[in-house]
């Protein structure tokens, strides 16, 4: 965290003013780690960082006003400080080439996505019906532009990527400027200090809003209005504004991981005749759909008579506001006179001494001795959280992906060989492992599974259907030794949720648990395995309908089938020799409806080798191409429909999925999944399993996912786990202990 401020005590305005860069250390913030001192007539400056270190400060270089402003310079005022090492040192940027005679209006604002940084900026051209700047006691109104520059590459190209290096026009507006109180154009007590916000997409960097005030007449018609991109800034189309009965001002936005976006501004609703009198209010406006429709949450309301202002700006030039996974977070200033039921809405609290119920007229602040004190102006901070829209129409399959820097997991609806929308998931801490997805609550949840990689934990998080897209609830499945690891996934106990096989590592012995309502209802030994066999797949292979365990052996390449119903093995048989090239790449209806194939791929050439088994035997081998080795195998999943088997596969250089539909023993299609990051992964458990990153999105396909998407469906990095023929062992595994909290 890095905080940017004029150098404290805030010096007078028309006094030098440097701004100073603050780092938290373990005792605070301690001396500022930069001081950028510039023409030392700085102003509103605001700060934003992004990845490897960067640091973004806008900010408004009065040093350089016009001579229309009382100054001798060209105007371009509007600047960014630039830091590439965490904002110990800065390089100015002028970001208003062009200029005036007058400057650019005091506040100056970033967006950051990445390496692509946006800002934004009023460049103030002429007094409204001309006139000399400053002269009229109830404000001055400006023939303005809201102006977007931005930089491509973190901000070395000087913010030069937009409208040939002098940024584009968002859209011509009529802003404001006053210094004074309780005029027409002021918000009662505050003065006009910030019309200004923007915001970018988390999830598309080309997705870009920018809110501007608008002052259209001098009845004290000040609005906001919210403009939108969707082309990295090139061209803006209006999506909102604020009502033309109340006065608006000081915004701030921001758009969450799942697309919805938060608008916070402050109003003032006059008295009729008289600007004196009348309701400050904080309002919070929510769009999930691009202002088709909104709610608006009136934060916390006073009236503008208490207390009494005793400079200006009375509550501040500016609000905030970001977004966190699906939870807005803001803060905002307002008075503290919490005497009526309308002045705070749940959840906005603050840190003060008082006696009395929030609310009521028993209201009263104190000081730390019980003391009665006047009211004032205070910082409020407030979130507010928006879940994910349901998957649309059409989805057949989910996929989830975790960042491997921060353990935030997202989801992706697919459907019709491609994506048809993401969402943030959850976020959870990089010590817990992703494991698999299955139906560990219900008939209704698709659940995801994460083991803590230092304790041995187990947490299960539940994502009901049909397709929330939204964590709904988390429960302790208990602890169990590292040294078991996770061998499997099916329906052991033929109860029709997905059951889990560890194995224990110095032993060799297998373990079944029963997990059903996100709790274990039951444990049972397999038998031991040996070292020289591994994991390669679970699928019904014995044509009943159960869920049987596939091994390989290391040494001669054999393949083993075991059969598992009741908890226990029933049968058992040889399929048939791979050679060592060969890697396993899923298990899934290849073939015929109800039939669980086995894919192969070599490791040297890239070919794909299907075979059809039925009966616990080998009944058919196919070649089904080629692809080249720098695609590996992502999962198994019905991506195209509902209740099909499809091949995924993702590049290892470039991060890009493609989707192979597969029927009748071919590949019948093929289409581009789009390109994800490297850093974004399918998720592995702590054993190296493939990572179970695939569901169907209905509850009637978990079983044949859970058979072949990885949740034991295999690649070659699943082959980690050695074993030996299954044999009799009585012995019990200790069950699992006292649960512990992710």
């Amino acid at each position: 965290m890095l905080v940017a401020t004029l150098m404290a005590p805030p010096p007078d305005p028309d006094n030098p003013s440097p701004i100073d860069t603050f780092a938290p250390t373990v005792a605070g913030f301690g001396p500022p780690i930069n001081r950028y001192t510039g023409s030392n007539n700085n102003d509103q400056p605001w700060i934003r960082t992004g990845p490897d270190n960067h640091v973004y400060v806008g900010f408004n270089d009065d040093g350089n006003r016009g001579p229309g402003n009382g100054g001798t310079g060209s105007g371009k005022t509007a600047s960014v400080l630039v830091s590439t090492d965490g904002g110990n040192d800065y390089t100015p940027v002028v970001i208003d080439r062009v200029g005036t005679n007058f400057k650019d209006a005091p506040e100056v604002r970033l967006a950051v996505n990445g390496n692509t940084v946006y800002s934004a900026f009023v460049r103030w051209n002429s007094v409204f019906g001309g006139g000399t700047f400053g002269a009229d006691p109830v404000g001055t109104r400006l023939i303005s532009q809201v102006v977007v520059v931005r930089s491509d590459n973190g901000g070395a190209d000087n913010f030069t990527a937009l409208g040939g290096g002098n940024g584009v026009e968002v859209a011509p507006t009529i802003d404001v400027y006053n210094s004074t109180e309780n005029t027409l154009l002021t918000l009662g007590q505050n003065r006009g200090g910030s019309g200004l916000a923007m915001a970018v997409d988390p999830n598309n960097s080309q997705h870009v809003l920018v809110v501007y005030l608008n002052a259209p007449n001098p009845l004290g018609q000040t609005q906001l209005i919210v403009s939108e991109s969707n082309d990295g800034g090139g061209t803006w189309s209006p999506r909102f504004s604020t009502s033309s009965d109340i006065r608006s001002s000081q915004p701030a936005v921001a758009i969450l991981a799942n697309g919805a976006i938060g608008l916070l501004y402050l109003s003032y609703a006059p008295a009729i005749g008289n600007p004196a009198t009348g309701t400050l209010s904080q309002h919070f406006v929510t769009t999930t759909d691009d202002f088709a429709t909104t709610n608006d949450v009136t934060l916390a309301s006073a009236t503008n008579t208490t207390p009494v202002a005793v400079n200006q700006p009375y509550i501040g030039d500016y609000f905030d506001l970001t977004g966190i996974g699906n939870t807005f977070y803001g803060v905002f200033s307002a008075s503290n006179a919490d005497t009526t039921k309308t002045s705070f809405a749940d959840g906005v609290s603050f840190n003060r001494d008082f006696t009395g119920t929030p609310g009521t007229s028993s209201f009263q602040l104190t000081d730390t001795k019980g003391n009665p004190v006047a009211p004032s102006i205070d910082p409020f901070f407030f979130s507010y959280s928006i879940l994910n829209p349901a998957a649309p129409p059409g989805v057949s399959a989910n996929m989830v992906l975790r960042n491997s820097g921060n353990g935030q997991y997202q989801i992706y609806n697919l459907g019709n060989n491609s994506i048809l929308a993401s969402y943030w998931l959850g976020q959870v801490g990089t010590d817990w492992a992703f494991v698999t997805l299955g139906n560990f609550n219900d008939g209704n949840t698709s659940d995801m599974l994460l083991r803590n990689s230092t304790s041995g934990a187990f947490q299960v998080y539940n994502i009901p259907h049909p397709n929330s897209n939204n964590i709904t609830g988390s429960a302790s499945l208990g602890t169990v030794g590292l040294e078991w690891q996770v061998l499997a996934f099916g329906n052991f106990d033929n109860v029709g949720n997905t059951d889990m096989i560890l194995r224990d590592v110095n032993t060799a012995t297998l373990q079944v648990y029963n997990i059903a309502n996100n709790q274990v209802t039951g444990s049972k030994p397999l038998g031991a395995v040996g070292l020289d066999w591994q994991f390669s797949g679970v699928g019904h292979f014995s044509g009943r309908d159960t869920s049987d365990l596939l091994l390989h052996n290391s040494d001669s390449g054999g393949l083993q089938v075991y059969n598992i119903s009741n908890n226990q093995i029933t049968g058992s048989a040889f399929m048939g020799t791979v050679g060592p090239d060969w890697q396993f790449s899923g298990i899934g209806h290849f073939s015929v409806p109800g039939e669980s194939d086995l894919l192969l791929r070599n490791s040297s050439t890239g070919a794909l080798q299907l075979y059809n088994i039925k009966n616990d035997q080998i009944t058919g081998s196919q070649s089904i191409g080629t692809v080249g080795v720098d695609w590996t195998f992502a999962g198994v999943a019905p991506v195209s429909a509902d209740g099909v088997s499809d091949l995924v596969l993702r590049n290892d250089n470039s991060g890009a999925f493609q989707v192979y539909n597969i029927a009748n023993n071919q590949i019948t299609g093929s289409e581009p999944l789009g390109t994800v990051g490297l850093d974004w992964q399918l998720p592995q458990s702590p054993s190296g399993l493939p990572g179970g990153g695939f569901a169907p999105s209905s509850p009637s396909g978990l079983g044949l996912v859970q058979a072949m998407a990885g949740f034991g469906g295999g690649s070659g990095a699943g082959e980690s786990v050695n074993a030996t023929p299954l044999s009799a062992d009585t012995s019990q595994q200790t069950f699992l202990t006292t649960p512990q909290h992710a």
